[in-house]
């Protein structure tokens, strides 16, 4: 199971043994902030996150960073992959449609459900999407 972004945040905080008063004299984010991200309260902009990985040594570049990044992205309702949700959605749609326009045979209802799902995990798989979009 998944942890949550708030415990994920505190666990890269621990894991580097940094207080909270440390990490925003280090120039993370108010003790206060950090302790409601943490807590789960409140979703960190990601300005605050960017903030808080370098107060804490953690490279932007990271898989750790790239992670939390798209964590923040998604429970804050914002782009992933550069693509809004409904962009995400329009982009399955058209990539199916052209699909389906090379390969008449595959007109039938329940095949076209496949090739979307099918689509879709691709493009999750990639980055491109965050989760069913259809």
């Amino acid at each position: 199971m998944r942890i949550s972004l708030g415990s994920a945040l505190r666990a890269l905080r621990e894991s580097r043994s940094v207080s909270l008063r440390k990490m925003e004299s280090l120039g993370g984010p108010s003790r206060e902030s950090t302790r409601l991200y943490e807590a789960g309260t409140t979703i960190p902009t990601v300005e605050a996150l960017n903030r808080l990985l370098n107060a804490l040594n953690e490279p932007l570049d990271s898989e750790v960073a790239a992670d939390l990044l798209q964590r923040v992205r998604a429970a804050r309702g914002e782009t992933v992959g550069g693509l809004h949700p409904d962009q995400q959605k329009q982009l399955v749609e058209t990539v199916v449609r052209l699909i389906l326009a090379r390969d008449p045979r595959r007109m039938a209802p329940a095949i076209q459900l496949d090739a979307r799902l099918e689509v879709e995990r691709e493009l999750v798989r990639l980055g491109v999407v965050q989760r069913r979009c259809l």
